[in-house]
């Protein structure tokens, strides 16, 4: 109780106001309460009734006329009462708050929200939002681009009234990171960091009762274990105030698509569930054969056009360029599951090559050893592709083990720029052989990179003709699938009809 009585002084005129014969009585009126209130069930902290029955003490939180009672007084209770009065102290009856989406929030349980600083949330409770992205973390990934391209494509959106929630993210950990211009559209929503480490339970229930309390139109999970759970538990709840859209991003291999079926086929009937690539929806209905085509809905990622005329542009300055060194592009995260064993062991069957990479690094042996390679170059981040000189690369290398569908290809296919795949995930729903070389790839890093090196070959001996062919084909098909209108009409479509 210690914490409660610092505040006692403004809570006493309250209590005087509610019950005048206090001020009759030659006691002070929070002494008053705690010999005689108590007994008489008198409330003198807002929403909190403490009772006498023998010897128990019982404690009653009441909230949106919803009851619940124990016969212990938790000391968390106790403090979310403490950190909560701030807030709901000038309250003048029991059920009569504020911010009446606290009441949402607080539930008929004020334990459920035990780790939560009110004033944390506070300001969130007080704005109306229009739309709510929870993810994992807000890093460079496909995920954050395909979220920030939803916040874009909201019908009649305004960014300001979005929030973008990150589940597993700190404040500082994305204040420190060197973000692109690649979730700019997110700069301008308001930002929560929902995390453990950020002081946050991970606690489905918690959690659903402070989104709810949001009362968004439109709620968006994609890729978050915590938002997951929680859309399997209280859908019901939170889908009386908001649409629920559960986004599987980028599962291409039997690995992620096996966790994420999971959660998929708990949440068919619940909610809408989209993905960005057919694969994933193939490979779930494989595992699961509850889990149909048409009980989910794939909305390929979109990607920013290169006019026809600019296009031919790119070519032409490709074919213009004259260099006695045969260079190969590496984008993306440099890590483990891009296969940097195989792209390691490509470079030293091709010793005369030089390969650039850019994008994050992943601390490991793995990439100790492709940096020991003389001819292998790390470039850094490239913040700007923009005016990125593409053509003085002969093609773009793609090793990765597993995949959706990559943001990476679809942006280099508008570059004018050949590239060589691993035929995973999702790929093959935009690219096939007409408009790029697809590798096979096997469990053998040492086959895999013999696969890449004759696909090489393979590019390296075509006609100009053919290179154009190829160029033409991979642009034409992205422009057609991933335009920015067939995005937006498909959300549109979405949001309108489930």
């Amino acid at each position: 109780m210690r914490n409660l009585i610092k505040k006692v002084s403004a809570l006493e005129e309250i209590y005087i106001e509610r019950y005048p014969d206090v001020s009759s009585a030659k006691l002070k009126p929070f002494t008053h309460w705690l010999i005689w209130g108590v007994r008489e069930r008198r409330v003198f902290f807002p929403n909190l009734r403490l009772a006498l029955a023998g010897n128990k003490l019982t404690v009653t939180a009441s909230f949106d006329r919803d009851n619940t009672s124990d016969t212990r007084i938790p000391l968390e209770v106790l403090e979310q009462f403490d950190r909560s009065s701030e807030i709901e102290m000038a309250l003048p009856t029991t059920n009569e708050i504020t911010n009446s989406r606290f009441s949402v929030f607080d539930g008929s349980a004020i334990r459920t929200r035990t780790g939560v600083d009110p004033k944390i949330v506070k300001p969130f409770l007080e704005r109306r939002y229009q739309a709510i992205l929870i993810t994992s973390r807000l890093v460079t990934g496909g995920a954050e681009k395909y979220l920030a391209k939803i916040a874009g494509h909201i019908p009649n959106g305004n960014i300001s009234k979005t929030l973008v929630i990150s589940t597993e993210d700190t404040k500082r950990e994305f204040e420190e990171r060197d973000l692109p211009n690649v979730i700019e559209t997110l700069r301008n929503a308001d930002h929560l960091f929902w995390s453990v480490n950020s002081g946050f339970p991970d606690n489905e229930e918690t959690f659903a009762r402070f989104v709810r309390g949001l009362s968004s139109e439109v709620i968006f999970v994609c890729n978050s274990d915590l938002g997951y759970r929680m859309l399997d538990r209280f859908s019901k709840g939170i889908a009386t105030s908001s649409k629920l859209v559960a986004l599987f991003f980028s599962f291409g291999n039997r690995e992620t698509v096996t966790w994420a079926r999971l959660y998929a086929r708990k949440l068919i009937g619940k909610v809408t569930i989209v993905s960005d690539n057919s694969t994933f929806v193939r490979e779930a209905r494989d595992l699961d054969p509850l889990v149909g085509e048409t009980l989910m809905k794939v909305i390929p990622a979109p990607c920013e056009q290169v006019p026809t005329q600019e296009f031919m542009e790119k070519i032409k300055r490709r074919f213009e360029f004259q260099s006695t060194i045969t260079r190969w592009l590496w984008i993306g995260r440099i890590e483990t599951h891009k296969d940097i064993d195989a792209l390691a062991i490509l470079a030293k069957l091709r010793p005369r090559d030089k390969f650039e990479l850019f994008g994050t690094v992943e601390r490991s042996p793995s990439t100790k050893t492709l940096f020991r390679l003389r001819n292998v170059y790390y470039k850094g981040f490239q913040k700007n592709w923009k005016e990125f000189p593409f053509e003085r690369y002969a093609g773009l290398i793609f090793t990765s083990s597993f995949e959706g569908m990559p943001n990476t290809l679809l942006e280099c296919s508008q570059e004018a720029i050949p590239m060589i795949i691993s035929d995973v995930g999702g790929i093959r729903d935009t690219f096939d052989e007409r408009n790029s070389l697809l590798v096979k790839r096997s469990h053998d890093p040492i086959q895999t990179a013999q696969n890449f090196d004759e696909a090489i070959g393979r590019l390296l001996s075509k006609t100009e003709l053919e290179m154009r062919e190829l160029l033409i084909e991979a642009h034409e098909r992205v422009a057609s699938r991933h335009s920015e209108d067939a995005f937006g009409k498909l959300l549109r479509e979405l949001l309108e009809n489930g």
